[in-house]
């Protein structure tokens, strides 16, 4: 089994970010950093990788087929990573789960009628 590369959400979208901008500059004032910075995280992300996402020269940036490819996995990966977020939020709101409702039919009526009101309580607020 292959290690998993150690790489960062702000990484992947410090990739994203070039890929759209097809510049560093542009990309560094849209992520808030320095383009020197942003520069080393890209060159961290093709290290782990073992590939170049971008050619470089003084004049552009392009991109390389790896970098196309890796870019729609790090949106999938970005993607995901946000739902997962919300889906564990949710849960732990308790916006989302599983109820379990169980009756035990002592005096049939009255604990029908409750368990009504409280099912409609439930239900109203979920």
């Amino acid at each position: 089994m292959q290690p998993v590369p150690d790489l960062t959400a702000r990484q992947l979208h410090a990739v994203l970010a070039v890929a759209e901008y097809n510049s560093f500059i542009a990309a560094a004032a849209f992520l808030k950093t320095s383009q020197p910075s942003l520069t080393r995280t890209i060159m961290r992300v093709e290290d782990v990788l073992g590939v170049r996402l971008f050619d470089r020269s003084t004049r552009r940036v392009a991109i390389t087929a790896a970098g196309k490819e890796f870019v729609a996995v790090a949106e999938r990966m970005l993607n995901d990573l946000r739902i997962s977020v919300r889906s564990m939020r949710e849960v732990g709101e308790e916006q989302r789960g599983q109820i379990i409702i169980s009756q035990y039919h002592v005096r049939r009526k009255r604990i029908d009628s409750c368990s009504r009101r409280q099912i409609s309580s439930l239900t109203a607020r979920h």
